[in-house]
C-alpha cells in the first residue's frame, strides 16, 4: 500500500519488491510521528512530508 500511494519507492525484481536500506532510513526519518496505517492517512502524511520539503 505504501508503494501504491508513493510513500516508498521500491525496486521491483520479478514479482517481489526490494527496498534499499537508505530508502528505509529516509522513510523512517521523513515519516517519524506520522500515521501511515491506511491509504487515506498515508496520503495525508505524504502531503505533510512534501510540504516540509518545499520549505
Amino acid at each position: 500500500m505504501l508503494c501504491d500511494v508513493g510513500v516508498l519507492k521500491p525496486t521491483k525484481i520479478g514479482r517481489a519488491y526490494m527496498f534499499s536500506q537508505g530508502m528505509l532510513l529516509k522513510f523512517q526519518h521523513d515519516y517519524e510521528g506520522l500515521n501511515v496505517c491506511n491509504r487515506l492517512r498515508a496520503l495525508e502524511s505524504k502531503k505533510i512530508v512534501e510540504q516540509r520539503g518545499r520549505k
